[in-house]
């Protein structure tokens, strides 16, 4: 910038120097203007050949104009000097572009690796959390399996003894044991029931997967059962979790509505954010 303005200056300079040297006539102020345009025009072309060839014919125009001085040696040299100047400020200009796009493609690399770091460490967590189910699932069936099996025939055992007793101080203590029975039996199914893998807690999922959009804010509306499949559980939150990754990708809105809903037959899963979309 501050070496065309100086480019410029010099122009000027040769000018005024040719109006000190020959004096000022008419034609002399039509072929400035004239000048002026066409050096004016080489600065604006986007076209590097065209800009240079505007460069020159500015220049030849001088020289022409100045065939006659005496100080014509003195004329091409500030030329040279401008000629120069201008090079080197497109020179200039060159290396800033390059230092931008460089920039800016570093910029881009640094996201995309943010991005496959989060894929990989959602790829983990996704196999941590299924190993973790597949342990837990092998809990459950081992207390349900034994300790159930030994709670039922305890249970069994209590009825038929208590059926055929007379004592009825017994028959008490037996009834006792029996609630203990049945209420260990209750727990024991609870415990297998939250340790299983269907009792995914979907809303927690959803909450834990959107935290991501650290620079949305996130409104939630979900009604659903907890008796919801697993499977389809499961498929839920890998809808809400490629639609995150996209809405962090491409959205340039700031709200984003979640919305979870079951109803007689079917479930509706809705997940909208405020952006717009481009029209290229």
């Amino acid at each position: 910038m501050y070496l065309r303005i100086v480019t410029r200056l010099l122009i000027y300079i040769i000018l005024c120097f040719t109006y000190m040297t020959e004096g000022v006539t008419t034609l002399k102020i039509v072929t400035s203007i004239c000048l002026f345009l066409i050096f004016e025009l080489s600065l604006l072309a986007k076209n590097r050949l065209i800009g240079w060839s505007l460069y020159g014919l500015s220049f030849l125009v001088i020289l022409v104009g100045v065939h006659k001085m005496q100080s014509k040696v003195l004329v091409i040299m500030i030329m040279a000097l401008a000629a120069f100047l201008e090079y080197l400020g497109l020179q200039v200009m060159d290396s800033l572009k390059k230092q931008h796009r460089l920039r800016d493609e570093a910029v881009e690399m640094e996201m995309a690796l943010k991005e496959k770091n989060s894929q990989l460490l959602m790829e983990q967590d996704k196999e941590i959390s299924f190993a973790t189910n597949q342990e837990r699932t092998r809990i459950a069936r081992e207390i349900h399996d034994n300790v159930g099996h030994m709670l039922s025939r305890a249970i069994l055992l209590l009825g038929a003894i208590r059926s055929v007793n007379k004592d009825e101080t017994v028959d008490k203590q037996m009834e006792l044991l029996d609630n203990t029975l049945n209420t260990a039996m209750d727990e024991m199914r609870k415990s297998v029931h939250d340790l299983h893998d269907d009792s995914i807690n979907l809303e927690a999922n959803i909450k834990e997967i959107t935290s991501r959009l650290d620079k949305f804010k996130v409104e939630y509306e979900i009604d659903m059962s907890d008796r919801v499949n697993k499977d389809i559980k499961i498929s839920f939150i890998g809808i809400v979790r490629e639609a995150v990754s996209n809405i962090i990708k491409h959205s340039n809105g700031d709200t984003v509505d979640i919305t979870l809903r079951e109803h007689p037959g079917v479930y509706v899963l809705t997940v909208y954010d405020n952006g717009q979309v481009s029209e290229d």
